[in-house]
């Protein structure tokens, strides 16, 4: 995947993918964003998004607090 070594691309296409029910590619994308981020230290808008969406996907029935999925 192109955006492979972006961690922002990811994690836009991530959300995307969210958005459009494609729930497993989205967590796919966002955990390398985050991954991605984590590995070279990089810090970028959107980075608390994507754990959070990853925490959602992962416990899918924890209430929500703001209700639907960042973007």
């Amino acid at each position: 995947m192109a955006a492979g070594g972006n961690p922002q691309l990811q994690y836009y296409l991530g959300m995307v993918l969210l958005r459009s029910g494609d729930a497993p590619a989205a967590q796919q994308a966002l955990a390398s964003a985050v991954r991605t981020a984590d590995a070279r230290g990089l810090v970028f808008k959107g980075l608390e998004d994507a754990r959070t969406a990853l925490a959602r996907l992962a416990n899918p029935a924890a209430p929500t607090a703001g209700g639907a999925f960042p973007l």
